[in-house]
């Protein structure tokens, strides 16, 4: 009977000190969520929300219980991390100033709390009861959309999503010798001293030295190319496969990092191969061979094709006759 009245008036606390009706209110998990309700920076994103249930300590007698009550018996509908993530994509891209840059400090303090890699084993989470459980569901989902939500502030001021395309979008700084990075794709420099551990382990944001260049910008397009690889200029494309090939043996050269890189080669048709016609193809390094091996044996003889079965029968037919 109980529940049932609070179903039927406005009689549900809300975050702000009011009572409002069931289908007025959502639960924000985390309730950290809730303190951004009225943030200009975020007002989109909760358009389609009215209002938020009171409702912010799980350490309090009797959380779970007042956690079930609010879903199960008056179904209050739930605001996870998410979901909320998913209407954060479409705020789009906005100047911050010196007003909203402490909501976006508070924010970034808010989503540092609740980085993908603290919920990846028991060893660094250790808090349980269904409000967490619920948290935790959400946490993987949800890092796939923030980072696809303008939300990182860059050398300009303005916030861009730190992945775009399925392409890194934004860096910590560029160090690469190879390639320039214009300031719209740098993250503003007291943001990433602050907030380094959440860009960096949350955000997955890395520094553009060369071998993010050779990863992005050159290994790229030598992998899922469909009909043909991604040069500049197909017609004329031998002097940037020979930059290419360059960069990549000269930075395994400085820095030793063979291993690394023949796992990034492994799916790239990168390997200019020997062919009768004068198309050019290519193939994967595991694909190929060298003429002469290092102990001076022709690999062509070596790998040349095995006769089918059938053949080896008519051959040993024809030496019995």
């Amino acid at each position: 009977k109980v529940s049932e009245c609070f179903r039927q008036g406005d009689y549900l606390p809300d975050k702000d000190g009011g009572y409002r009706g069931v289908d007025e209110v959502v639960m924000a998990v985390p309730f950290g969520i809730a303190d951004f309700f009225g943030s200009s920076l975020f007002a989109q994103s909760f358009s389609k929300i009215k209002g938020f249930v009171a409702f912010n300590n799980e350490r309090e007698t009797n959380f779970t219980e007042y956690f079930y009550w609010l879903i199960n018996e008056l179904d209050v509908h739930t605001f996870t991390l998410d979901k909320w993530a998913d209407c954060l994509k479409s705020i789009g891209e906005q100047k911050v100033n010196a007003g909203t840059l402490e909501e976006l400090k508070e924010f970034y303090a808010f989503l540092s709390d609740y980085r993908e890699s603290l919920y990846g084993d028991n060893l660094s989470y250790t808090r349980s009861g269904p409000y967490e459980r619920m948290i935790k569901n959400s946490i993987v989902r949800a890092w796939e959309a923030l980072k696809r939500a303008p939300l990182i502030l860059n050398a300009e001021d303005v916030l861009v999503p730190a992945i775009k395309a399925g392409m890194p979008n934004i860096y910590l700084g560029a160090s690469s010798k190879y390639r320039s990075v214009v300031t719209s794709a740098i993250v503003n420099s007291k943001i990433a001293s602050e907030f380094e551990r959440l860009l960096e382990d949350g955000f997955e944001i890395t520094e553009f030295d060369n071998f993010q260049y050779i990863k992005e910008k050159i290994i790229k397009k030598y992998i899922n190319i469909g009909s043909e690889i991604g040069f500049e200029d197909d017609d004329n494309f031998e002097i940037e496969y020979i930059e290419d090939i360059q960069q990549i043996i000269s930075h395994m050269e400085e820095t030793h990092n063979v291993r690394e890189m023949q796992e990034l080669l492994e799916d790239a048709y990168i390997i200019k191969i020997k062919k009768d016609s004068d198309v050019a193809t290519f193939a994967k390094p595991g694909e190929v061979h060298t003429d002469i091996s290092e102990e001076g044996i022709d690999l062509d003889i070596y790998y040349a094709a095995i006769p089918y079965q059938e053949e080896m029968m008519r051959y040993d037919d024809d030496d019995e006759e």
